[in-house]
């Protein structure tokens, strides 16, 4: 009924009046003591209401991830990279196969000389009296080669052995001293993902290095002769021509490949003959 009814207005105070005061007392400041004041003497309040409690700052996901990262691990990968070429990449050379019916570049010679229309590849010297590895397609049918290394000299090198089958060949160094090498590794002990990195002389470009991980293992290649290859390791490592017969190297600076083959027109499809062949 209407004798039930309160009007607002008659019998307490609207809501709006605090705000009308506030608004003729001018803008508040930005201090809180200024705050608490002109609200408390508004709204008649004897004691003041406690303020929010100031929350410790919270850092952003999205912010943290454009914090640059710890270099740390950058650091580890770079350095195990360059510790493996600087123990290997003496030990790296060049090969250069004279073509049929031209003579082999004499010792001392530039690169290139005396061998016109030739093959040319890579190899790893696996002792210091001069025995080293490439491949049996590098070498080829020839019994002498010129071998460059990575401090300028040009020594001559003559055929140990060669295996198609497995697409590997022996060479020995024409030198009168001691020269860098490398040591072989346990290619059976590789895993799958591991870091490895590739040593070689692809297109000419000398002591050329690329690294990448362990794609595969077990993988089968077939050689020139139609035999196939067992134990092939297959990486991501880049591979051009001219990187046949150089070291794959692993993270301790050990030869557990040699690298063989790639498929042309693939992309990070490569293949090396284990050490342990």
């Amino acid at each position: 009924s209407a004798g039930l009814r309160r009007p607002l207005d008659s019998t307490r105070p609207r809501a709006t009046e605090g705000y009308k005061a506030l608004a003729k007392r001018g803008p508040l400041s930005n201090s809180n003591s200024d705050m608490r004041s002109r609200f408390g003497a508004t709204l008649g309040r004897s004691a003041l209401w406690p303020l929010r409690p100031s929350l410790p700052a919270v850092r952003s996901p999205l912010r943290a991830l454009r914090r640059p990262l710890s270099t740390a691990a950058l650091d580890a990968y770079s350095n195990t990279v360059v510790s493996t070429v600087e123990t290997v990449g003496p030990a790296t050379v060049a090969i250069q196969v004279a073509a049929p019916g031209a003579t082999v570049a004499p010792p001392g010679a530039p690169p290139g000389e005396g061998a016109p229309g030739g093959s040319q590849g890579s190899g790893v010297i696996i002792t210091p009296d001069g025995y080293l590895l490439s491949n049996a397609h590098v070498v080829g049918d020839a019994s002498e080669m010129s071998v460059t290394l990575t401090d300028g000299r040009v020594l001559r090198g003559t055929t140990v052995g060669r295996d198609v089958a497995t697409d590997l060949a022996l060479v020995r160094l024409q030198t009168p001293g001691s020269v860098p090498f490398a040591t072989l590794g346990d290619s059976e002990a590789l895993r799958v993902g591991q870091l490895v990195v590739a040593i070689g002389n692809p297109l000419g470009f000398a002591s050329t290095v690329s690294a990448g991980v362990v794609s595969a293992k077990g993988r089968s290649l077939r050689a020139k002769d139609g035999r196939l290859i067992e134990d092939i390791v297959q990486t991501d490592v880049a591979l051009n021509p001219g990187n046949s017969g150089g070291p794959l190297v692993d993270s301790a600076s050990r030869v557990v490949g040699i690298n063989t083959a790639i498929i042309q027109g693939a992309q990070n499809l490569s293949f090396s003959v284990p050490s342990a062949t």
